[in-house]
């Protein structure tokens, strides 16, 4: 016969059959939970797309170039008049057909910001 040591008692496999079978106290019922609404979240698209505040006319000529608008770029453009930003872009596709270029939006961040240097 196989024996087992439980909480420092030793039982047979019987013994343990036979506690394990006995009904469990009836336990009070649990008060129940009331879950509140959470408020939806703008999911993270969203809020890129409001927050940029960049005019259609940049955002297209961004998009067609395949440069991607984060909140750097989009802070720099809005800090430049548009026509800065035009030419600025119109300098990257000319950058793009003759070389390559590696971070567009970093090119075109140091192109509306010639004074930087980061």
């Amino acid at each position: 016969m196989t024996h087992s040591a439980i909480t420092g008692s030793v039982f047979t496999f019987e013994d343990l059959a036979l506690v394990l079978a006995k009904p469990l106290p009836q336990q009070k019922p649990l008060d129940p939970i009331v879950v509140e609404p959470v408020a939806k979240v703008p999911s993270l698209q969203q809020n890129r797309t409001i927050k940029s505040n960049v005019s259609d006319r940049i955002e297209q000529e961004l998009a067609s170039l395949g440069v991607k608008l984060n909140s750097t770029l989009s802070k720099v453009i809005r800090s430049a008049p548009e026509s800065v930003v035009m030419n600025a872009i119109a300098a990257l596709k000319e950058a793009i057909t003759s070389g390559k270029i590696e971070h567009p939006g970093g090119w075109l961040k140091t192109a509306i910001l010639p004074g930087d240097t980061s």
